[in-house]
């Protein structure tokens, strides 16, 4: 196995294919699959490499109803969601942010 060859004190780290997670450090808890995954790194999921794979198909999401905030794609490939700046209200006593909930 040629994965986590560089790894010296994590932990909880899961490699699926060639060489993936050996870019992995000192972090833990990763799952790489087809990807070297990044040094010291944590608690992060990394399927496929940027620039080779074009396509992603993941089973019963398309159709399925969820509540909750949309998830978009940055240019780097990253999930997450957008947070509206209309959740947050400046105080004008202090000058900072709160979360309006």
């Amino acid at each position: 196995m040629q994965g986590f060859g560089n790894n010296t004190t994590g932990q909880g780290n899961i490699g699926i294919g060639f060489q993936s997670g050996i870019n992995l450090t000192t972090r833990s808890n990763n799952i790489d699959i087809g990807n070297a995954g990044v040094a010291a790194e944590a608690n992060t999921i990394r399927i496929g490499k940027q620039g080779t794979q074009t396509k992603t198909f993941i089973a019963s999401i398309s159709g399925t109803l969820v509540g909750g905030s949309a998830v978009v794609v940055s240019k780097i490939g990253q999930l997450g969601i957008v947070m509206s700046s209309a959740r947050y209200k400046r105080e004008s006593t202090t000058g900072t942010m709160r979360a309006v909930i």
